[in-house]
């Protein structure tokens, strides 16, 4: 933090959105000034900051390069050029679709000892729903946490058969 006419302020701030790639309200947060006062900053050393404002990316699957809007590219990990890189990208060559092994799974799971509520959702680690070893399940609070798992990573199991000590 500085004073009100800090010289140094102006680089910080500039890393801080460029490099970064923090908000004008996080900025603003760190500096102890408003989001105003950072996009005023920005825009004075010619960088918007302005709504709507686009960068260029690399598709997770081809590598080429096409713009999104920066908000979304901030909110994710991985983005894609077209449906067809992204579902490229998800298809898993180990998934054996099996409705009965889902069903399975479940009844693996409650005989290890984990009471499976309604709307935790049975998640199979090496993608083949016939493989219903207690190692390979996982239970997920909802099918949504199921998915962020799947497409972000950021998702925890609320019981996990590989470890022995997850019950919550």
């Amino acid at each position: 933090m500085g004073s009100r006419h800090d010289p140094t302020r102006p680089a910080r701030v500039i890393h801080a959105y460029t490099v970064q790639h923090l908000t004008c309200q996080e900025i603003g947060t760190l500096e102890g000034i408003t989001r105003g006062a950072i996009a005023k900053i920005l825009k004075t050393h010619g960088i918007s900051s302005a709504q709507g404002e686009r960068v260029t990316v690399k598709c997770g699957t081809c590598n080429k390069e096409f713009e999104v809007l920066r908000k979304r590219w901030r909110r994710t990990n991985m983005l894609f050029c077209s449906t067809a890189c992204y579902y490229a990208k998800r298809a898993n060559p180990a998934y054996v679709q099996n409705r009965n092994g889902q069903r399975n799974a479940r009844k693996a799971v409650m005989a290890a000892g984990w009471p499976l509520l309604k709307g935790q959702v049975v998640h199979h680690h090496d993608g083949n729903n016939k493989n219903n070893a207690v190692e390979n399940l996982a239970v997920f609070e909802s099918q949504r946490e199921h998915m962020r798992f799947h497409h972000y990573g950021d998702a925890a199991p609320v019981w996990d058969g590989r470890r022995a000590d997850t019950h919550a």
